[in-house]
């Protein structure tokens, strides 16, 4: 049976080797939890959560990111708050001095994310939803792709 709480922290020094690991959690947290996941953040962290408007988009990012940090810091043997984030160019975070890459997505109250050790890796989460006109619209396009030599 799966776990019903939005988080599971990881064993202490998960083994990458060669692998890809990934988590999933619900974006959710109480009020204790996101405390705690918000004292991890680095000032600029901070200054980034405080640029969202809403409340909702600030605590998801605050979740989303505090356990970005848990997370990689059990890979690390570290504590959350002491990790060191760089930027590359279009804003995608990498770790100071670290041979581990990590990407993270988030949607429809879902995050995800993926770790490797010296390979880059991405990972992207979208909502399921329903596409009223999805059978006719399968129909169209399998009779054009008929026509085409195709089918």
């Amino acid at each position: 049976m799966r776990d019903a709480s939005p988080w599971s922290v990881p064993a202490e020094n998960p083994c990458l080797e060669r692998n890809v690991h990934v988590w999933s959690a619900r974006i959710e947290a109480d009020a204790p939890e996101l405390l705690m996941l918000e004292e991890t953040l680095a000032p600029d962290e901070h200054s980034r959560a405080r640029r969202f408007r809403f409340q909702r988009d600030r605590d998801q990012y605050l979740v989303c990111r505090g356990r970005l940090r848990m997370l990689l810091a059990r890979y690390l043997d570290a504590e959350p708050s002491e990790l060191r984030f760089s930027y590359e160019a279009y804003g995608k975070p990498a770790l100071d001095g670290e041979t581990i890459e990590f990407n993270l997505s988030h949607a429809g109250g879902m995050a995800v994310y993926a770790i490797a050790r010296g390979r880059r890796v991405g990972i992207d989460v979208e909502p399921v939803r329903d596409i009223p006109e999805s059978d006719r619209l399968a129909e169209t396009l399998g009779r054009r792709a008929g026509r085409a030599g195709f089918g």
